[in-house]
């Protein structure tokens, strides 16, 4: 799990499913993010992590219906529609059936986390 901590506070974190990589549809995303104490974060929390510093090389759902990834240090890979630019990459808002990681959002970590 990948977290990025928020100036104004809430932490954007990555969520894939412990089975393997996008395998979360638009309703399951929303129950996973459930299932640990957070939201599906909004595109606007995920560009805020963006400019924090947040970088993740994985398609995420974000609570538009919309499936994104921060990019902080372009890549091969990771250029999406943004080329060699850093920045948060769309791939547009996508069918619910359609299957992804998930981005989530929490206001206040409780507990620790293990990175």
């Amino acid at each position: 799990m990948s977290l990025s901590s928020r100036k104004e506070g809430g932490v954007v974190f990555h969520y894939r499913a412990s089975t393997s990589r996008y395998t979360l549809d638009f309703p399951a995303a929303g129950r996973a993010c459930q299932a640990v104490g957070a939201t599906i974060a909004t595109p606007e929390q995920l560009t805020a992590a963006f400019e924090d510093g947040f970088d993740q090389c994985d398609a995420g759902w974000v609570a538009d219906q919309s499936v994104r990834y921060p990019i902080t240090k372009p890549r091969p890979g990771c250029f999406g529609d943004k080329m060699n630019q850093p920045g948060v990459r769309m791939y547009g808002v996508r069918l619910p059936e359609e299957t992804y990681d998930v981005y989530c959002y929490v206001e206040d970590l409780k507990g620790t986390f293990q990175l």
